[in-house]
């Protein structure tokens, strides 16, 4: 998906990935190794600045988050996803204005 995107580049209507959510558990590769896989196709391809990356997953361990902070992913969607936290967190990116009575802050969204 992500070469096809790069290939169209040249056409009027192209729009660039900006804000890819990625579940963790896949079935062949986790979350990580498609992560690093993305930005690697993006910096070939001469991007600057590959999409921004929240993953989804639920785990919570330190860790855990600590991993994703070193490949560049500051944003969660907890399993289940909570509608707010993630009006939170797609506000925080610059993806949509959440009116602020809405903006509750989540103890794990950054």
């Amino acid at each position: 998906m992500v070469h096809n995107n790069l290939k169209d580049a040249d056409k009027a209507d192209y729009r660039p990935f900006s804000l890819i959510i990625i579940d963790f558990n896949m079935p062949f590769l986790n979350g990580l190794e498609v992560i690093r896989k993305l930005k690697e196709i993006c910096w070939r391809r001469g991007e600057t600045h590959p999409p921004s990356f929240m993953m989804h997953t639920s785990n919570q361990e330190k860790e855990f988050r600590d991993t994703c902070a070193l490949e560049g992913i500051e944003f969660f969607a907890e399993k289940p996803i909570k509608e707010e936290r993630l009006a939170n967190a797609l506000s925080k990116l610059g993806f949509i204005e959440v009116p602020e009575a809405e903006n509750l802050s989540a103890p794990n969204a950054k």
